[in-house]
């Protein structure tokens, strides 16, 4: 199957590599600051925000990174990138020192 075109992406708001104007590193998904004892309830609350942003795949691995030399692999690391930062936001200071240095989601 011929590979997707970066323009084809970016434009289909149901491709799970298409980021709205509004998400934005900054926004917290989840208002509950995870601290760890509240991980089961934190975990489904961002699983529920996830799926509503079409970015559960990056966290369970099903969006894998494409390869080095595709036109979407900015893209790719743009959303990635961008998760990580929806998870390091709603944690206590401690947990975020841990997500920040993930590589991928």
């Amino acid at each position: 199957m011929a590979e997707e075109t970066l323009e084809a992406i970016i434009n289909n708001p149901s491709h799970v590599m298409f980021l709205h104007p509004s998400d934005n590193p900054n926004n917290i998904l989840v208002s509950e600051l995870m601290n760890g004892e509240n991980y089961a309830h934190w975990r489904k609350a961002m699983e529920v925000a996830l799926i509503a942003k079409n970015k559960l795949g990056f966290v369970l691995g099903r969006c894998t990174r494409p390869q080095v030399t595709s036109p979407s692999v900015g893209q790719w690391d743009r959303c990635d990138k961008t998760v990580i930062s929806w998870l390091l936001n709603p944690v206590i200071k401690d947990i975020g020192q841990s997500i920040l240095f993930f590589s991928y989601c």
